[in-house]
């Protein structure tokens, strides 16, 4: 698949960012705490629709690029857990840390070959929107942690992209988080020779 670094910050990770910025925008609302996790908002809701979306995208694109079999337009969740098992097992293990003070795991539950849960929230709240479970509708169960671990997930997919495009080009073989940098996210232990001051970006 032709894609190249460029391309994929045009493409996509530009809209990451401007997914992350909304959520920036949501926190200074609600402040990311724990005694906020279950706050439900219809922004989430929004959000949340938006961030899986993309994720399904990216996804599709990461399996296009490793020229996995199949046609991409039947590709679905199993799909993409079935490839990270099959091809990146450090993945379901990885932490993504959020403001250098809460790490979260999304794709942590794959590994025990159980369905993501914010996956199922998000499903849930797209098409059983209404539907009661223990006297709450589905669309409430949408909320802060919810929206968290998606959009950490989404993050942590766009970086494997990322690696995996530079890695096919040797000058950018090291060049592993795109610029300019996510403003809250960090992937644990994620090697590359890039640091950043503000959005400036410094080889090392």
């Amino acid at each position: 698949m032709n894609l190249d670094a460029d391309n994929f910050l045009n493409q996509y990770w530009k809209y990451y960012l401007t997914l992350e910025e909304e959520f920036i925008e949501l926190e200074k609302i609600i402040p990311i705490d724990s005694v906020n996790e279950n706050t439900f908002s219809l922004k989430y809701l929004e959000l949340l629709f938006s961030i899986c979306s993309e994720i399904d995208v990216v996804f599709k694109q990461l399996l296009l690029f490793k020229e996995y079999d199949g046609n991409p337009k039947d590709w679905d969740m199993p799909d993409y857990m079935k490839f990270i098992k099959e091809n990146c097992n450090r993945f379901t293990q990885e932490k993504v840390i959020y403001n250098n003070r809460i790490e979260t795991s999304p794709y942590f539950e794959w590994s025990e070959n159980k369905n993501l849960t914010w996956w199922i929230k998000y499903n849930l709240g797209k098409h059983h929107r209404t539907d009661k479970k223990e006297g709450l509708e589905n669309y409430k169960r949408v909320n802060q942690k919810t929206v968290l671990s998606s959009l950490s997930g989404l993050y942590q997919l766009e970086l494997y992209l990322f690696a995996y495009i530079t890695k096919e080009n040797p000058i950018e073989e090291n060049l592993r988080v795109p610029a300019p940098p996510s403003k809250i996210f960090e992937l644990k232990n994620w090697e590359h020779n890039r640091s950043f001051i503000a959005d400036f970006m410094i080889l090392e």
